[in-house]
């Protein structure tokens, strides 16, 4: 009997154990699993007593902070999703040509306005080193890549680059250094603007304002080619009449040849300065002696100096230290300032002077403009360099943006200008010093 009794009660346990913790414990791991598999919304049975009640309470919480973690990641998750679309389709619409390439400068993206510009089509470049720069550029290339891996920005830069076809690009590059996860610079972007057709735009307003120039200079020219000439025509019929008349003197025959002399010296410094200034726009960087092209900008401006009313002095040493620049492009640098100045001192008349000097801080060669005109005012001074910009009524507006673009292909040449409103304008152009011509 008592054996019966215990088989019962042992029964009794085990159903009463099933019920009350093996039933709740497998509930407890189908929800874990649940939750395991995905299914972020199982919950566990909170309905049994006692501990395994409050266990699963704290394992209801704890599924709730996954849920509401999960939900969060996985917003973040379609947001970055969107971030990452919305980017592709930015670099796959973007009108620049857009590349990114890693720290060995092999390709890693190539847009199509990349292939449009280039002419390589991305399946073509994925992995390969970039064919874009000409051989001249190489090393430009290879150090704007060391530059941007260092950190450091490129903000539209302009230089040239090549298309498959062997055409010569005028372009603006922009550049930003990546980062992995861990900060390591480990690629860089770039982004390339063609910028040829505003190149050529501009090449073709420089010409055009030089032939105006070029113009306005005509009768100055024959103007100050008139008086050597006649000095010339007139000893030389003196020298023919005096040889006809028989023997002449030493003194008297030097007299007249050093008159000639003098009178062809003039009229070459005339010719030279023109033909320096209507030189073709090829930018060619040579040693460039500024009292030289100072002496010249005199001869030029001769006639249009006394039809002003204007004196013109010069303060420039024979000593002044050689620049490395474009000769036709600082002449024309030189008479576009000089003009402006006499414009702005007509007619009432005043001083212009051209000076030139060395800077020892940082070491430079300074070729200076000044005038004694009714200067420009501090809002004026603010618009000059931009083109279309002009206080005159007959003006067009070009000469001083086309003189900021022509300072800009001198080797680290610089402009820049001062003005007193009553007594005058001032326009600085400073050169690093080069070495001197052997």
């Amino acid at each position: 009997m008592l054996a019966v009794v215990a088989t019962a009660a042992l029964l009794a346990a085990r159903l009463v154990a099933r019920a009350l913790i093996i039933r709740p414990v497998d509930a407890l791991l189908e929800t874990t699993q649940a939750i395991a598999a995905g299914n972020f919304a199982a919950r566990a049975d909170t309905r049994p007593r006692g501990e395994l009640g409050r266990l699963a309470g704290a394992f209801n919480r704890m599924a709730n902070t996954v849920q509401t973690r999960q939900n969060q990641l996985d917003a973040s998750i379609e947001t970055l999703r969107q971030t990452n679309e919305k980017l592709r389709s930015l670099v796959r619409d973007a009108p620049l040509a857009i590349v990114v390439v890693d720290a060995a400068g092999r390709v890693q993206l190539w847009n199509p306005a990349a292939e449009a510009m280039f002419g390589w089509s991305e399946h073509e470049l994925i992995g390969q080193a970039s064919p874009i720069a000409p051989a001249d550029r190489r090393d430009e290339l290879d150090a704007n890549r060391a530059r941007s891996l260092k950190g450091e920005v490129l903000r539209g830069e302009e230089t040239v680059r090549q298309a498959r076809d062997g055409r010569l690009l005028d372009v603006r590059v922009f550049s930003a250094a990546l980062h992995d996860a861990g900060g390591r610079v480990n690629g860089i972007l770039l982004a390339y603007e063609d910028i040829t057709a505003r190149k050529r735009a501009e090449g073709a307003l420089v010409r055009s304002e030089k032939l105006a120039d070029l113009g306005r200079l005509a009768a100055g020219v024959a103007h100050e080619l008139r008086n050597p000439l006649t000095v010339v025509d007139a000893r030389a019929q003196l020298l023919k009449r005096l040889t006809d008349a028989g023997p002449v003197s030493s003194d008297r025959l030097e007299t007249n040849v050093d008159s000639l002399v003098e009178a062809a010296e003039r009229m070459r410094r005339i010719v030279h300065g023109l033909s320096t200034y209507g030189k073709p726009q090829r930018v060619d960087p040579t040693l460039v002696s500024l009292p030289e092209l100072l002496t010249a900008l005199t001869e030029l401006i001769a006639y249009a100096a006394r039809n002003a009313n204007v004196k013109v002095v010069r303060h420039v040493p024979d000593s002044l230290p050689h620049v490395l620049a474009d000769r036709s492009q600082v002449m024309q640098i030189l008479l576009n300032l000089a003009n402006n100045a006499l414009e702005a001192m007509a007619p009432a008349g005043g001083m212009l002077t051209l000076a030139g000097y060395v800077e020892d801080e940082p070491p430079t060669i300074v070729a200076e403009i000044a005038d004694t005109g009714p200067g420009i005012s501090p809002e004026q001074l603010e618009g000059i360099w931009t083109a279309f910009y002009t206080t005159k009524a007959e003006g067009t507006g070009l000469g001083l943006s086309i003189v900021r673009a022509l300072v800009a292909e001198q080797p680290g040449a610089t402009i820049s200008v001062r003005s007193t409103i009553g007594r005058g304008t001032v326009f600085s152009l400073t050169f690093p010093q080069a070495a001197s011509p052997s």
